[in-house]
């Protein structure tokens, strides 16, 4: 029992790796010129061979977001990623104002047409939708 004890206060228990190197990703999305307002934006990497960290960010009421890969840990993964966006159509709640209709080609990472590089620097990643 004591060399139990021993064991795990000398941490000889597994441990979990460390979280990657994470770089700020920010901007504004609008649609047509004008902020969308609410939903999330979602960050996929192109080559899932290359660990799969995916990151997200609620879209304010302003259109500006902040994205991070992981929930205590701002910022993302340097690396090529697609873009989709998810909207909260009908549900003004904390927003204040009624949501964005966003077009239907950008609820989908195939369709949506959005793709971008994500640095080992600050990222400034402004997002005009048509």
């Amino acid at each position: 029992m004591c060399l139990a004890a021993v064991a795990l206060a000398t941490g000889c228990g597994p441990t979990l790796p460390s979280k990657p190197q994470t770089y700020p990703v920010h901007g504004a999305v609008k649609l047509q010129g004008s902020p969308v307002h609410g939903g999330d934006i979602e960050f996929m990497q192109v080559d899932m061979n290359a660990g799969g960290i995916e990151a997200r960010s609620v879209i304010t009421k302003d259109g500006e977001y902040n994205a991070s890969s992981f929930v205590d840990q701002e910022g993302m993964v340097p690396g090529e990623y697609k873009v989709r966006l998810r909207q909260y159509v009908g549900m003004p709640g904390k927003l204040g104002v009624e949501p964005t209709t966003i077009p239907k080609k950008y609820l989908d990472y195939d369709t949506s047409g959005l793709k971008y590089t994500i640095k080992a620097e600050d990222n400034a990643i402004d997002i005009d939708l048509e």
